[in-house]
């Protein structure tokens, strides 16, 4: 990240692997008297080249046509205006052209004048530094995640991704993800190393190649696959396609990957085996780990948003084999939550600069109490993403008023409970979904579709919490685990807790302020809050009053994004009270009150009676299912 700051007007810059964030402020709204909005310049240090960002709107009525793009790069982008002539009109914008291990300049300039006549202020410059994926302790890679979008339709139009040749849809959706996992892979290149992989969904053939490659190298490749299937060994059957465990029966097949290389996960056929991660070995030492939210399936690499993480340590990866090994054992879920809890025990404190790992299954959902706690520790911000859901804990703790914290969820849909929290002013939320063609044809964009790689979560399947991310201090909760108690107490899951590390925090940011705000658009057309005339810029300084009003968000925001004070803060330990922590808890459910069990008991009395010993018998012998509703 960077910060420069000249006039008044302070810039910042954050840097993920293939985007950059940007964002600025002013110390006092009177810099900006004249000021219609701001332009970006973009200058790619090595090459030399040089233009403006483009911009998403225009001044009326000149508002562009949306035409498909055929060509790549901002400046071949038709028919799409230069922020030099048609400016932000906000603090913030996003680079998504940036290429990876780049050195840039961006330098932002007010715009000043009329809409005929704008002219350019004094700019403040930033010069920053994506990452290349390939060094430092942490890589993080996000596919795109927004198949249905404008960038989408602009290339391919509504072709599907297989329509489209030499896969060129394939890898704008990958956005280096799949490529950064097959890499990963590809690292094991002969008999001094091993991978150790452990996998939920198993069923992206090139994944199982790469697999069987290394094998072949002489590496020694062992996998266990979540294998939860019936009494009888047969596959279980699902609405729509086959279940996911005959998927990967099929995809091993298909790949000829060596059936003994497979170790099956099938106790405790009821919970899930929901790991997606892959342990690197050489000589015999853990080195790195790839884990994050990414199912092995072209749904999870290309459809869906998703990330993933590569960690080049070798106590975390010594930590991840040992769960492995636990895993390898096909364990009772009663012995794995004991032993996972025994090495992985909930933290008491988190240090300044630290790495913390939680494995699941626990003997308890304290786990939701500790993330609930970070929560209700929060100084600036709060951003997590949550694909089924926000759970009681959080709920409770974002019901809470807020004075200055702002908080940001991303969620696949919405519920009732997720939708109360619409109430506190400061709880933002974002909603997955695309532009149909009603809502494309008012605002005067192209209308959205889906890829259709995926069946059920089609938005929204990252799990990640961000605590401050934009701070000195930042906290990172990341892995395989949905924010919820089965994740915590039933499921085979890997989560990471990690403090203090900047660059971490920057590539989750960049990439989570990336797709909210894509969805959040979307959200508020569903609900019919944006209107026609919002697709022009405002023909005046206007739009600026949003942003200094006295207890407005985008005041939050702005100052949040863009601090104008950045003093060094002395960091010590977090401290966790966990019998504190259970009073966020949410209160018990309400027992059912007599008149429901007395209508239960009448309606169980149709079925079945008690004989003399008090044994259950049934009226209707042969509805066994309800026989097991009852016993329970």
């Amino acid at each position: 990240r960077d910060r420069a700051e000249h006039g008044g007007l302070a810039v910042c810059a954050f840097a993920a692997t293939n985007a950059v964030l940007l964002t600025w402020n002013v110390c006092d709204r009177s810099i900006l008297k004249d000021t219609l909005g701001f332009a970006i310049h973009k200058e790619e240090v090595a090459s030399g080249r040089k233009y403006f960002l483009i911009s998403s709107k225009t001044f009326p009525p000149s508002a562009p046509e949306p035409q498909p793009e055929q060509e790549t790069g901002d400046t071949s982008k038709k028919n799409l205006p230069s922020t030099l002539s048609s400016p932000i009109q906000g603090f913030s914008w996003s680079d998504y052209s940036a290429r990876s291990g780049t050195e840039y300049i961006y330098t932002i300039y007010p715009m000043n004048g009329t809409t005929s006549n704008l002219v350019r202020g004094t700019g403040v410059s930033v010069r920053i530094t994506t990452e290349s994926g390939t060094e430092g302790s942490h890589s993080v890679f996000f596919n795109r995640g927004v198949a249905g979008s404008q960038g989408y339709t602009r290339k391919f139009g509504s072709k599907a991704p297989e329509e489209v040749e030499d896969r060129a849809a394939y890898k704008w959706l990958s956005n280096g993800l799949e490529e950064a996992l097959l890499a990963f892979i590809a690292q094991a290149a002969d008999s001094t190393f091993a991978l150790r992989v452990a996998a939920y969904e198993f069923c992206y053939e090139p994944l199982l190649l790469a697999l069987k490659s290394a094998h072949e190298r002489g590496a020694e490749v062992r996998i266990v696959v979540d294998w939860k299937v019936k009494k009888d060994g047969s596959f279980k059957t699902v609405k729509d396609g086959l279940d996911h465990v005959e998927e990967s029966n099929n995809a091993i097949e298909s790949s000829q990957l060596p059936r003994d290389l497979i170790i099956k996960r099938q106790s405790n056929s009821s919970y899930i085996s929901h790991n997606k991660f892959i342990v690197l070995l050489k000589d015999g030492q853990p080195q790195q780990v790839w884990t994050g939210s990414t199912n092995f399936t072209e749904g999870g690499i290309f459809g869906q948003s998703n990330n993933g993480h590569i960690v080049r340590d070798a106590t975390i990866a010594t930590g991840f084999l040992g769960y492995w090994n636990r895993l390898s054992e096909d364990p009772a879920a009663g012995n794995l939550r004991t032993a996972n809890v025994q090495e992985t025990p909930l933290p008491t404190q988190i240090d300044p600069n630290s790495s913390t790992l939680m494995f699941s299954p626990r003997t308890s959902d304290d786990a939701l109490d500790f993330y609930t706690e970070l929560l209700v520790k929060a100084r600036h911000s709060i951003c997590f993403t949550a694909a089924f859901g926000v759970n009681e804990h959080f709920i409770k703790a974002l019901q809470e008023p807020s004075q200055s914290v702002l908080r940001y969820v991303l969620l696949e849909k919405l519920d009732k409970k997720t939708k109360s929290l619409e109430k506190e002013k400061l709880n933002r939320i974002a909603i997955g979904s695309v532009l149909d063609e009603t809502s494309a044809e008012v605002l005067g964009v192209l209308p959205e579709q889906l890829t259709g790689l995926n069946a059920h979560v089609s938005y929204i399947h990252t799990k990640y919490l961000l605590i401050d991310a934009f701070s000195e201090d930042p906290i990172v909760v990341c892995g395989s685990a949905n924010f919820s108690r089965a994740s915590n107490v039933n499921n085979d899951e890997n989560m990471m807790i990690l403090r203090g590390d900047t660059r971490v925090a920057d590539q989750y940011a960049v990439n989570f302020f990336r797709l909210w705000r894509h969805f959040e658009y979307r959200y508020r057309v569903r609900q019919g809050l944006v209107k026609e005339e919002d697709k022009f810029l405002v023909p005046s300084t206007l739009w600026q009053d949003e942003y200094f009003g006295s207890d407005s968000v985008a005041k939050y925001e702005r100052e949040m994004f863009c601090p104008l004070t950045t003093e060094k803060q002395e960091l010590t330990p977090i401290f966790f009270d966990h019998e504190e922590i259970k009073k966020h808890r949410p209160a018990p459910k309400e027992k059912r009150t007599t008149a429901t069990k007395d209508s239960k008991t009448k309606q169980q009395n149709r079925f079945c009676s008690l004989d003399q010993n008090g044994k259950l018998i049934l009226k209707f012998p042969y509805n066994k299912i309800l026989l097991g509703q009852l016993k329970s």
